[in-house]
Formats: structure tokens, sequence, C-alpha cells
């Protein structure tokens, strides 16, 4: 098995978690007047961090993107934080992946608090050596992929680029990932898809969660 070191992303990899982050985004686009009507339109905003997807998509400049974060907040870390769930088939491939000798780690653009009480809640920190997000949702730090990754890596100690595999469903995984020079695993059972991996040159794209273990333990 080449990849021993394996980084995997939370929302769109781990967990489907658009009913919570659509409805907290809604929430706070029409507290500034906003119509969004169909929440499905704010499935864009799953994956990079809040106020790229603020900005690219509604032109909020800073300040005013302050004033959407603090409902986002309110309403998604009393409620939309667990209206998700664990997609079906990936524990599995989590236990196959640790048993043919890997070690698994976190790493997200959600901020680290956030994620680690959605991995405590389904009960997945069992399988992880380090659960590494970013610094919060107003440009600090670890502002983007690249830094959380960078974060994970220096954390624990990895070294070796060789042996380390970044997993994720959106193109700034793929990005982060280039940027440390280690590979990257797209996923197509998330929120991404095959046009948007072989844009930003992922190097390898597999469609389900059993495919994820398969094609690791496989090469």
């Amino acid at each position: 098995m080449k990849f021993k070191n394996i980084l995997f992303d939370l929302d769109g990899t781990i967990i489907k978690s658009d009913p919570g982050v659509t409805r907290g985004v809604k929430l706070s686009l029409e507290a500034l007047g906003i119509e969004v009507g169909d929440e499905s339109k704010l499935l864009k905003f799953l994956g990079p961090p809040l106020y790229d997807s603020y900005k690219k998509y509604y032109n909020l400049d800073y300040s005013t993107y302050e004033k959407a974060l603090d409902i986002f907040h309110e309403y998604y870390r009393s409620t939309g934080i667990f209206e998700c769930s664990v997609y079906e088939g990936l524990e599995e491939s989590f236990k196959r992946l640790i048993g043919a000798g890997a070690n698994l780690f976190v790493a997200t653009s959600k901020p680290e608090p956030e994620a680690k009480r959605v991995i405590e809640y389904f009960n997945l920190g069992k399988y992880f050596k380090f659960i590494g997000g970013s610094d919060g949702d107003h440009g600090g730090l670890r502002s983007t992929k690249t830094a959380v990754m960078e974060y994970v890596l220096s954390s624990a100690g990895l070294e070796n680029k060789s042996d380390i595999l970044m997993i994720g469903d959106r193109y700034h995984d793929i990005v982060g990932a280039k940027n440390i020079g280690v590979k990257s695993m797209s996923v197509l059972y998330g929120y991404g898809n095959e046009a948007e991996f072989k844009e930003y040159g992922t190097d390898f794209i597999v469609n389900t969660t059993k495919d994820v273990a398969d094609f690791i333990i496989s090469i």
C-alpha cells in the first residue's frame, strides 16, 4: 500500500452536511435582504471556506460577511451542525484502511472545534490520529485548505510526502494537495463533479465510499 497517511476532508467526504449548512447560509442571506429561494442553490457553499463562497457567489464585502456569519453561526452551532449524516459505507472503509496499516487524519476548512463536535457526535474519533481544521471563519492563519493541511502534517509529524494522500470532494482539496506536494483523491459521492476534478488536476477519482478503501489498498 503506497499511501500510509491519509487525510480526509470532512463536509462532502466524511459527512453529508448540506441540510444544516445550506439552511444556515439561507437564513444569513435573507437577513441581509437577499432572496435565495431553493436551498439547493447553496450546495456550492459546501467545502470551501465560508468567506470565499459568500464573496464569490454574493459579492459580500468583509464587513457584510461578518454580519452574515453571525447569523449563520447562531443557527449552525445550535442546530445545523447536527443536521448531517455519515456517508454510508465509509466507516467500513476506515476500518479496512486501518487494518491494512494506514493512519487516518481529518483536514477540513470547518473550524476545528466544530469539526471535533461532529466527529465526536458520530463516534468517529477512534479512527483518526489527529483532527485538524481552520482557526475560525474570520480569515485566520489557517483560512485556506493549504494552511490546514500544512498544520495537520506539522502537528502529526508527517514528513514523507510520498506516502500522504488527501481525499476530498471539491477543488480546494486538490489545490491544497498540489500546494504542499502530496497526491489527491477526489470522491464523486460528495459535492464536486468529474469536470471540476479534471479541471484542477486531481490524481485519482473514485465513485463510492467502498472504492476509497478498495483503491488505496490496491496500490
